[in-house]
């Protein structure tokens, strides 16, 4: 990537299901990568994310899904090989007992290739 720019879509401590507030992208956006930090989970807990995109704000559909981080920490980034709708979100499910996390989600890409 020539340059890179962020897209934060979440970073919180969460106990529940959230789904960020849609964010929207970048017109010559391209080379897209998706990161997760879990950075404390606690409570016996499963923490399970994906990035969706929508070509109206109205219609989501999954763009990259990471791998569940079960009692632990972890952070992982997903190439993303297909073209991407100017909506962005994340969707942040929690399971588990008394289910806790800090979670950060974002999508980096690069802004100027078109």
């Amino acid at each position: 990537m020539a340059s890179t720019s962020k897209l934060a879509l979440s970073s919180a401590a969460i106990t529940t299901t959230t789904t960020s507030a849609a964010k929207s992208l970048e017109s010559n956006a391209t080379a897209f990568i998706a990161f997760i930090d879990v950075s404390v989970q606690g409570g016996a807990s499963t923490t399970t994310a994906k990035i969706q995109h929508s070509p109206d704000g109205n219609r989501w559909i999954d763009l990259a899904s990471f791998t569940p981080v079960v009692n632990t920490t972890g952070f992982e980034a997903v190439q993303v090989t297909v073209g991407v709708f100017p909506n962005i979100r994340s969707v942040v499910t929690m399971s588990g007992a008394t289910p806790t996390a800090t979670v950060a989600v974002s999508l980096w890409f690069d802004p100027s290739r078109g």
